[in-house]
């Protein structure tokens, strides 16, 4: 099985200067390479429970943080951010579901990896990056 491509990579454009935004978006981008590259050596059936639990309640916990900065700072994407957020949510909790149901936890679990990289590459990237640019603005301010 191959590992989802491109594969996310952490690079310092993305960081917001948020020193807690960042240590979770560090993290964030470890369980998702991790996902991925155990998807490459085939363990990642066994974990995929476990892995995609983890990742709703960081994912959960990280949202809540960036959802405070944005009302604080008043950012003016917030309603478009937080859709964005739940429908990564759902979109887990649709996998953990079918976890549960599902017999090929090795093919479920490279869809997993797969949308979890793109998530990740897309996200952070695009739909991020107008929160990390007003962040930044805001701190010059």
């Amino acid at each position: 099985m191959a590992i989802p491509k491109p594969m996310p990579r952490w690079t310092d454009d993305l960081i917001t200067g948020d020193r807690v935004i960042d240590t979770h978006h560090q993290a964030l981008f470890k369980i998702v390479k991790r996902l991925a590259l155990a998807t490459q050596i085939g363990r990642s059936a066994a974990q995929l429970d476990g892995a995609l639990k983890f990742l709703h309640g960081y994912a959960r916990a990280h949202f809540d943080v960036e959802d405070a900065r944005m009302v604080a700072l008043a950012f003016p994407y917030i309603e478009t951010h937080r859709a964005a957020h739940r429908a990564f949510l759902n979109r887990v909790e649709e996998l953990i579901a079918a976890a549960a149901a599902r017999s090929d936890h090795e093919a479920l679990a490279a869809e997993t990896a797969a949308f979890a990289v793109d998530w990740f590459n897309r996200h952070v990237r695009l739909v991020d990056m107008p929160l990390i640019e007003f962040i930044r603005g805001a701190r010059t301010s």
